[in-house]
């Protein structure tokens, strides 16, 4: 029970939900050339896999998961299901496409690190990843080597993209954008593809909106705390603020439309927003405060 519990834990570090936030360091702290378009790159490169998905359409193991729900401690039976639940085609692996490419571009922006160092540490996050999806019964091995492959694919792609002379937003933004809205289309009122699509959406307004922060910003744990912070709050205040006016669109009796796709939508848009605007108001505010002293 114990080994199933701790490949159900190594299988979250594939989750979706650590995108927005692995995603917001790798722009924070990634050299002005990449950062971009690893953030755009891996968005796409999500919505690529629930594109494939739909398109394969190819069946998970039937087999259930290695230790039954009940039998795990009460306190960590909602993590668990959430791990070994099975929906949707199973080719090629979300998980292990989404650890490829986040821990990959981290990786990439990480250049205070050898590289082969760098290397050993995303092949091992990438390897745990891939066997806890075979291990805890949603994948098939050939499922979790496609995630991979599309993952490394995706991150070479961005790479080279990034060396050329056109600009990051025709180039890679875009591109993504139009995956995102094709998995909307395949997939309709589903939660998984709105957030790409808002989270893109908002990634490119800031990106068009908000000038190159300031040579002299310092990017400390300091910077990283407060922005995340304020991640935390932006996403919340979208969120309360869509289902609050979900509701009074409601009251007065207007059409009523799915509230679980539009809030996500209005979040990850106000986030990646968010993500693309912190540098430059730590920039100003910082600059004000020397001028002050």
């Amino acid at each position: 029970e114990w080994l199933a519990l701790v490949f159900a834990a190594v299988t979250m570090i594939g989750e979706p939900w650590l995108v927005v936030f692995g995603l917001a360091l790798v722009y924070w702290y990634g050299n002005e050339q990449q950062r971009a378009g690893l953030y755009a790159g891996v968005l796409g490169g999500v919505a690529l896999v629930l594109v494939l998905k739909a398109a394969f359409g190819l069946p998970r193991p039937t087999v259930g998961p290695p230790v039954p729900t009940d039998s795990v401690p009460t306190a960590v039976q909602p993590v668990y299901e959430q791990a070994v639940k099975q929906e949707g085609s199973g080719f090629p692996s979300g998980h292990t496409a989404i650890a490829t490419l986040l821990w990959g571009s981290v990786g990439i922006v990480a250049t205070g690190i050898r590289r082969s160092v760098r290397a050993v540490a995303i092949g091992s996050i990438v390897l745990l990843v891939a066997v806890s999806r075979v291990i805890i019964g949603v994948h098939y091995p050939v499922d979790v080597v496609a995630g991979a492959l599309l993952g490394v694919a995706v991150l070479a792609a961005v790479v080279v993209l990034c060396r050329s002379s056109h600009g990051v937003l025709p180039t890679i933004m875009l591109p993504a954008i139009v995956t995102a809205l094709a998995a909307v289309v395949v997939y309709g009122p589903v939660v998984e593809p709105f957030a790409v699509v808002g989270a893109l959406v908002g990634g490119a307004l800031g990106f068009a909106l908000v000038s190159a922060p300031a040579a002299t910003l310092r990017r400390d744990v300091r910077f990283g705390f407060v922005g995340t912070v304020g991640l935390g709050s932006v996403g919340i205040a979208s969120v309360a603020g869509t289902v609050a006016g979900h509701s009074v669109l409601r009251s007065v009796g207007q059409v009523d439309i799915a509230l679980a796709p539009s809030v996500v939508a209005v979040g990850t848009i106000a986030l990646g927003a968010w993500i693309f605007t912190w540098p430059t108001l730590a920039a100003r505010w910082q600059q004000s405060a020397w001028r002050v002293r």
